[in-house]
């Protein structure tokens, strides 16, 4: 079939095939995306190039800091002494040797001084509920020597 140049489509402008659109303008851009494309894809592979760089860089900068991480790790071992563990069990079994609470043997404790007067008595009734076994049940002890106490030194009330 021979290629015809004078041809001529009544349709050239306005191509009903194309939406109305004109046969030359769709031509250029089908022409015109093809260099749009191959623009796109220099980007892609630029971006691709930079991202190689980016991750070979990460990779040397995360070697560079496990070394100096290392490289400390050695000089704050070499500065402070480990702790040491006991290595016969005897040791181990032992209470640690801490100080006893209260006043160096042989010295008098120290105890708080008996007030001089009393600002004032509360009376406090007997619970009726054991607060350890919840006994409702309770008997007054004989012996218990607690039975009464005095609470002191209580600021006096502002009325």
């Amino acid at each position: 079939m021979p290629y015809l140049h004078d041809f001529d489509c009544a349709h050239q402008h306005a191509c009903p095939h194309l939406d109305g659109l004109s046969t030359t303008w769709v031509l250029g851009q089908y022409r015109r995306a093809e260099d749009a494309y191959d623009e796109h894809l220099r980007i892609v592979d630029r971006f691709y190039d930079d991202l190689k760089a980016r991750d070979e860089r990460i990779r040397i900068l995360e070697r560079e800091n496990a070394e100096l991480k290392a490289k400390v790790k050695l000089l704050h071992q070499r500065q402070f002494k480990a702790k040491r563990k006991t290595d016969s069990p005897k040791q181990a079994l032992q209470p640690s040797k801490r100080k006893k609470r209260g006043a160096p043997v042989g010295h008098p404790a120290w105890v708080r001084p008996t007030p001089k007067r009393i600002d004032r008595t509360v009376f406090v009734p007997a619970p009726t509920v054991c607060p350890y076994c919840q006994k409702r049940e309770l008997a007054l002890q004989k012996n218990c020597a607690n039975t009464f106490r005095k609470i002191s030194s209580l600021p006096p009330e502002p009325w």
